[in-house]
């Protein structure tokens, strides 16, 4: 497949996949109130914040493909704005889409939340480990992405300002190392995502056998479904980072031809299926997290709430 018609592939795909999660996140906004106040609601608030930074990232990919597309992208040079416009929005939409895997995750782990509050008193203890471990995973995360930002945007700075009379081995090197830290950084959050996610569907099962036989159990159906979908992405996203960028002789010919579409779907278009089920919980009063629980046991401590 040549490079302007994976462009355009890649466009169309990701086109597709971004228009319904704008009208999507427009229902989600005007359908939900009063999520950050109640505890058993904070998961949508955090989905709220995953949803427009993923339509972020998505919009940052459409105008870089249809860059790519409409142009002779495939001979810029590194002195050519354009190449540099590309880099520099690239460079700027990874740390936006790991903070967007961050923010579903504090979904998940808040829905899974309340479901468990209907029993806050046997879970408090463990709730209040949980959420420094994802306090610290979500910190962790924003400036690992940043760091890998800036040092990419580093490289390529470097680049465009050489005017090929800095040709010399320490040179060399010096790019050769601030790649290096840039890519295994971002594998390292990868494999944190990873991680969250599986942390995550252990903290599900348990919030779902709670609900059993209640009429949360249809809910807690949805919210497994989830948690089971964002760990395939997630493991997707670990393993293809790995071939981009470990393995160049096979992913020049993978990714170039066919890799890129199995990214799409697995990593955008999965996403938006999660984001999907979460509307749903989120809007349907037919499964009973459309509103907060009556039932549910406000916790002694308000602190332990608070992210």
């Amino acid at each position: 497949m040549s490079s302007p018609l994976a462009f355009i592939v890649n466009t169309t795909l990701v086109g597709l996949v971004t228009l319904p999660a704008l009208v999507l996140a427009v229902f989600l906004f005007r359908r939900t109130s009063g999520s950050r106040r109640e505890p058993s609601r904070k998961w949508v608030t955090h989905t709220k914040v995953a949803f427009v930074l993923y339509l972020l990232t998505n919009v940052l990919s459409l105008i870089i493909t249809g860059v790519n597309a409409s142009s002779d992208s495939y001979y810029f040079t590194h002195h050519d704005p354009t190449y540099l416009a590309i880099l520099s929005l690239s460079n700027i939409s990874i740390p936006i889409g790991h903070v967007g895997s961050a923010a579903v995750f504090l979904a998940l782990f808040y829905l899974a939340r309340a479901f468990s509050l209907l029993r806050t008193d046997e879970t408090s203890r463990r709730y209040r480990i949980g959420r420094q471990w994802a306090l610290g995973a979500f910190i962790w995360v924003c400036l690992a992405g940043l760091t890998v930002m800036c040092l990419s945007i580093s490289i390529y700075a470097e680049r465009y300002a050489n005017t090929g009379y800095n040709n010399s081995q320490d040179y060399y090197e010096g790019l050769s190392n601030r790649s290096t830290a840039a890519s295994s950084i971002d594998l390292a959050l990868f494999a944190t995502h990873v991680l969250c996610a599986i942390g995550t569907m252990v903290y599900i099962a348990r919030a779902r056998k709670k609900v059993l036989g209640t009429p949360l159990q249809k809910a807690s159906n949805l919210m497994l479904a989830c948690g089971i979908l964002w760990l395939l992405r997630n493991v997707w996203s670990l393993l293809y980072t790995i071939l981009w960028g470990f393995m160049f002789g096979f992913a020049f010919e993978f990714v170039y031809s066919w890799g890129f579409i199995f990214d799409i779907i697995l990593n955008s278009w999965m996403t938006f299926v999660i984001f999907v089920l979460l509307y749903v919980l989120a809007t349907t009063d037919k499964y009973a997290m459309s509103q907060p629980q009556g039932q549910e046991q406000r916790p002694k401590n308000m602190d332990e709430e608070a992210l």
